[in-house]
Parts: structure tokens; C-alpha cells; sequence
């Protein structure tokens, strides 16, 4: 779907305007995005830190990989050194020695 074709081909009318209207509300999104970085990373991952300073409860899921907060240094080197296989073997190395 390229927007710089004018059309959606192969949607209905009201589907087009649809997916139009989530188009420019994602570019905006990313314009604002950009914006935010254009200074450098620092402000924005200072705003991510106090957020995490004042979180009591954090939920996710993650299937293959311990969440960022939940990491130690250990399994963070190991994740970014190998891949996702070996990450899981560390994972679950690091889990059975961890077990009473």
C-alpha cells in the first residue's frame, strides 16, 4: 500500500479512509518521535527512569527473554553477545542454579 499511489487497491471506500486516516496518525506519531530524539536519546530515557522510580507493579510477557528491569548483568551480556538460543540455555542454566 503506497500512499504516494493516491489509492488503497483493493479496499472498500470506507476502509481506505480508514487505513488514510491510521496512516497520517502513525506519521504523526513518528514526526513526533523524531522530534523527541532529535536532541539525542538522554531526555527521553530520563523520562523512562523516573517512570520506572515510580512503578509498584510490572506486568508483561516476554516468551523468549527476562524482561529489561528484571535482568542481571550476567544474562544482559550473554543476550547481547549470542543468540536468542543460547540466551534461553543461559536462562534456564541460570534458573535450575538458582532453585532450592
Amino acid at each position: 500500500m503506497s500512499r504516494s499511489a493516491g489509492s488503497f487497491s483493493g479496499c472498500e471506500p470506507g476502509e481506505a479512509a480508514d487505513l488514510r486516516s491510521r496512516l497520517r496518525g502513525l506519521e504523526s506519531q513518528q514526526r513526533s518521535w523524531r522530534r523527541q530524539l532529535a536532541s539525542g536519546h538522554r531526555a527521553v530515557q530520563e523520562k523512562y527512569v523516573a517512570a520506572y522510580r515510580d512503578t509498584t507493579a510490572v506486568r508483561g510477557y516476554e516468551a523468549t527473554v527476562v524482561p529489561g528491569l528484571f535482568q542481571t548483568p550476567g544474562f544482559a551480556r550473554v543476550l547481547l553477545q549470542a543468540d536468542y538460543v543460547g540466551a534461553s540455555r543461559a536462562l534456564a542454566s541460570n534458573a535450575r542454579a538458582l532453585s532450592p
